[in-house]
């Protein structure tokens, strides 16, 4: 089997998204079943043609505009049109593209993968979330990160369940080890204690990922030990740091910028990302990868009861879920883990075992080749 993956979002760009796109592709060119994977990424930071092993090609160009994005994917479907299975793991514009041209007019089956903003969200034209709609209902079949977005997906845009599968993201079996020489390194970097209780935060510092309601939970807590680390950028920094100050937590709220994030799991004591389904811009967590990679390098996490965060951690075994927007409740079971080493060691070992079982990329795997296979 020859599959084409066709993407605006991989890397070395940043995100979920791209690396699920390169972690897809290359764990699909480990099968027997399959001779060979080509990606084509036209919307990418750098123009490059890479070979990695016998079984996978990787084509980046820079492309920027909808037109020459649009001419680069019609030129490779074309040009590829003896592959046996077109993906594209980004909804639009390349999604649509390849649906039109590889399923209409060259008659391929072609797959797309599909988060939840990306398809939910009630911003931009309405030209743009027809043309979405459009590619969900006219893929072969549409995967879903998660059987939340998946169902929110059918309510939306009013599609049958039959359209459509649910795959999880397939988690390699060991993350990069990080040494103690680097845990050091960033302690001494951000004036960590070894004895300092650490809840960190990664992702985009935007609201419908929390942090808002994570800073205000640290500031229900006057234990100086518990210090709130956050690792991403983004348009709502200022303002967080703003509240900080207000709070008079200065010493005890950490802002890393945008940083590889696997480093610093080793500093956490607990992992948090309160996010919620912001409706003014329809905005949900499709389902939380941070979540995934904080449990495999064995820290327990918090989250809460919204979009697919739920089916990326195991409630009372992991670690906890709370109600969006409650920022008692996130502080209470900052309270209780701190309180409790022996119960964060339960759920840190337990989160290793939950990703690992549930996330395994060769389920993953096996799965994309079931349905590429069933049509």
């Amino acid at each position: 089997m020859k599959i084409c993956f066709i993407t605006v979002d991989f890397p070395p760009m940043i995100g979920g998204i791209p690396e699920f796109s390169r972690s897809i592709a290359h764990h699909l060119s480990l099968s027997s079943d399959v001779e060979h994977v080509q990606v084509i990424a036209p919307n990418n930071l750098i123009q490059s043609v890479e070979e990695q092993g016998e079984k996978l090609s990787i084509l980046r160009d820079d492309k920027k505009s909808f037109f020459w994005i649009a001419w680069d994917i019609i030129w490779h479907i074309f040009r590829l049109r003896h592959h046996d299975v077109f993906h594209s793991t980004s909804v639009f514009p390349a999604g649509f593209i390849t649906v039109f041209v590889a399923k209409y007019l060259l008659r391929k089956p072609v797959f797309v993968t599909f988060y939840g903003t990306d398809v939910l969200s009630i911003l931009g034209s309405r030209k743009t979330r027809w043309a979405k709609a459009w590619t969900l209902k006219h893929a072969t079949k549409a995967i879903a990160f998660s059987k939340s977005t998946r169902d929110e997906a059918m309510r939306r845009h009013n599609i049958s369940l039959e359209q459509f599968a649910v795959v999880y993201y397939p988690l390699s079996d060991n993350p990069p080890t990080i040494s103690p020489q680097i845990t050091q390194s960033l302690r001494e970097k951000h004036n960590i204690a070894l004895d300092d209780f650490i809840v960190l935060f990664v992702g985009h510092l935007v609201k419908r990922k929390g942090p808002e309601d994570l800073l205000r939970a640290v500031s229900l807590l006057g234990n100086k030990k518990v210090k709130l680390l956050f690792v991403g950028a983004g348009p709502l920094e200022k303002d967080l740091k703003q509240q900080a100050t207000d709070y008079g937590l200065q010493k005890r709220v950490i802002f890393a910028g945008a940083q590889d994030a696997k480093p610093y799991y080793s500093l956490a004591s607990v992992f948090s990302m309160p996010s919620f389904f912001f409706k003014k811009e329809g905005d949900i967590e499709g389902l939380g990868i941070v979540f995934l990679e904080a449990q495999q390098y064995g820290v327990p996490v918090l989250g809460t009861n919204s979009g697919g965060i739920p089916e990326a951690l195991e409630e009372d075994g992991s670690g906890f879920l709370v109600p969006e927007h409650d920022v008692e409740a996130l502080a209470q079971k900052i309270k209780i883990l701190y309180s409790n080493p022996e119960l964060r060691k339960k759920m840190g070992k337990r989160g290793e075992t939950f990703v690992r079982e549930k996330f395994d990329w060769r389920k993953s795997t096996q799965e994309h080749l079931n349905l590429y296979k069933s049509k």
